[in-house]
């Protein structure tokens, strides 16, 4: 074999060598990992967090897991002729709007720790001289809300005639140790005559600070739970009220930002004009500090940055479905993320942003 020959065969023997030696790159992980002993019969509509354990909430069941993601329980709910709307839940108990087999609007209060109580309320028996019926108002993000201890409860429908809201504000009065309902009693009736009722106009209703908010595209309310009074606080297309760092902030229509430094009485804009790329901030949830933003109950989440000058997408994992229904709620439990896609549950230690 001549030299030149010999060259070649030893420069390609180091290449090749070389190569070998070149490990490929690592491959990314996937944010989320899926709770492998958990999956629900139908898709998980609601999470909630309590001090020891996590609220799974669908249609059709209810379920406890603790701090070990180990299952407390679950427990299957009765089965009505329709759903109506997105359940809310609390520490001590939680709420369905349904269609009962009568066919009536129907109210029914749970408890998160006594499967066998039930308070059941047909709203045909709220009605008052004038009413003719209540319409229900849809399948918004949040429609019926507790107050942060779960002692009283708002809810909205579209009375008839006239087509305007009225909201019904329940006190709920549990026994000492939250396991038997002592009373559930309509306290206030508001009727709100200034916002034109329909099913879909109403986007969001929140809790926040001792006062109901209640977004809708022809503006927003301020309701006073101690003695039912309201104030028509915008006129134009909200979407929705959040708490972030001590103030009180409210989403528009068009990306839309107005801030309250006195607990919900004033408002001025956020001026994001310096913004380059515009992003969405919309339906808003706040979880563990994160400002997670959604465009509508199923759509994937965005993640606000605190100074509201950028917004990406959450990082989810390449296999995950692009359905825009399949992602209802989120939460932060026991040092971890959990995230429902469907029928199953996901955790992950963080959460991040897609490039």
């Amino acid at each position: 074999m001549g030299r030149i020959s010999i060259r070649l065969l030893l420069l390609l023997t180091i290449v090749t060598t070389a190569a070998c030696l070149i490990k490929p790159p690592e491959p990314i992980p996937e944010p989320f990992t899926k709770l492998e002993d958990y999956v629900n019969n139908t898709n998980i509509r609601v999470l909630h967090a309590t001090p020891n354990e996590l609220y799974i909430l669908s249609d059709d069941e209810f379920a406890r897991l603790d701090l070990n993601n180990e299952l407390v329980e679950k427990r299957r709910l009765e089965i009505p002729f329709e759903f109506s709307a997105r359940s809310a839940v609390s520490d001590h108990n939680f709420y369905q709007l349904i269609l009962n087999d009568s066919l009536d609007l129907e109210i029914n209060f749970h408890l998160t720790k006594n499967p066998d109580e039930v308070e059941k309320i047909k709203l045909k028996n709220l009605m008052q001289a004038g009413d003719s019926g209540f319409i229900k108002e849809g399948n918004n993000r949040n429609i019926g809300a507790f107050n942060d201890n779960g002692t009283q409860f708002i809810i909205p429908v579209i009375r008839v005639p006239g087509s305007y809201y009225s909201f019904f504000l329940f006190d709920i009065n549990l026994n000492g140790t939250n396991t038997n309902f002592q009373s559930v009693e309509l306290a206030h009736r508001i009727d709100i005559d200034g916002i034109p009722a329909s099913a879909g106009n109403l986007n969001s209703v929140k809790y926040i600070d001792g006062f109901f908010y209640a977004t809708s595209l022809f503006g927003a309310v301020r309701i006073n739970p101690t003695n039912g009074s309201y104030t028509q606080i915008f006129d134009d297309w909200m979407l929705d009220f959040f708490k972030y760092d001590d103030k009180l902030y409210a989403t528009g229509f068009g990306n839309a930002l107005y801030v309250s430094n006195d607990n919900g009485l004033n408002f001025t804009v956020v001026d994001l004009s310096n913004v380059d790329t515009p992003f969405p901030i919309e339906m808003i949830q706040i979880v563990n500090d994160k400002i997670l933003s959604q465009q509508a109950i199923g759509f994937p989440f965005s993640i606000i940055d605190p100074d509201f000058e950028s917004g990406k997408l959450l990082l989810l994992n390449s296999d995950f479905t692009q359905d825009f229904s399949a992602y209802q709620d989120i939460e932060y439990f026991n040092g971890k993320y959990y995230l429902p896609v469907f029928k199953e549950l996901y955790t992950s230690p963080d959460l991040f942003i897609e490039d």
